[in-house]
């Protein structure tokens, strides 16, 4: 059966600095993410790579110690809607503003104009969890995500969950 301890609700979101800190995020840092990944999908093209796998990895699981001094739930176990606007100190996000729609526009911005380049987007890594819980939203965002980058190349993109090859958490 499923260990329950694992399971866990996402209350808001950080990301990593340049520094690598965590912190809130701000529009600055999500505009550096996406001119960061889209100039490494780029030399990824430009070195003649046509197939572009991208999938986002949220380190959902927690650095701090919880009351009993066990560490780090996983994020195959972490429970969030994936659409659900989030409150932080500087502004609300969501899993998708946060980091499917980013991730899209650097790989937009890197193939642009390049009809020979097959594109996969994975929705996030081993989310398990949340696929299972909200299924009905991960499949919008995966509708929303294909017409964004069938939009702009030649064959249809693929996209999709990419689920822990070891356990699904649900």
């Amino acid at each position: 059966g499923e260990d329950l301890y694992y399971r866990h609700n996402v209350t808001r979101w950080l990301v990593r600095d340049p520094s690598y800190h965590q912190s809130e995020p701000t529009q600055d840092l999500v505009d550096s993410y996406i001119s960061d990944f889209s100039a490494c999908v780029a030399q990824a093209v430009n070195l003649g790579f046509t197939r572009i796998y991208v999938n986002p990895m949220p380190e959902a699981d927690y650095q701090q110690k919880d009351g009993n001094g066990l560490c780090c739930f996983w994020r195959n176990a972490a429970e969030f809607d994936p659409i659900k606007l989030y409150q932080g100190t500087n502004g609300s996000w969501s899993y998708e503003t946060l980091a499917l729609q980013p991730t899209v526009t650097a790989v937009q911005q890197a193939v642009a104009g390049r009809r020979d380049i097959v594109v996969s987007v994975g929705l996030g890594a081993e989310l398990g969890r949340s696929y299972t819980k909200f299924g009905d939203k991960w499949a919008q965002l995966s509708t929303s995500v294909q017409a964004t980058l069938n939009s702009g190349v030649r064959f249809p993109a693929t996209v999709g969950p990419n689920f822990d090859w070891g356990q699904l958490c649900g």
